[in-house]
């Protein structure tokens, strides 16, 4: 596992796999996975961001 970020709102954490070459989701209350993705040679980190609520850009 190469890089992890968490949002709260889904309660999703998200994970890279640099080997596998995966971005994988994970449910963060169960621990369990919810998918997985193959996006390429050696992902090595995830932000997860998020609209403005107010719709300010």
């Amino acid at each position: 596992m190469s890089g992890i970020a968490v949002d709260a709102v889904t309660e999703t954490i998200w994970v890279t796999s640099f080997d596998a070459d995966l971005l994988l989701a994970i449910n963060a209350t169960s621990v369990s996975l919810r998918d997985a993705w193959l996006v390429g040679d050696g992902p090595v980190d995830v932000l997860v961001l998020r609209p403005d609520q107010r719709g300010a850009p």
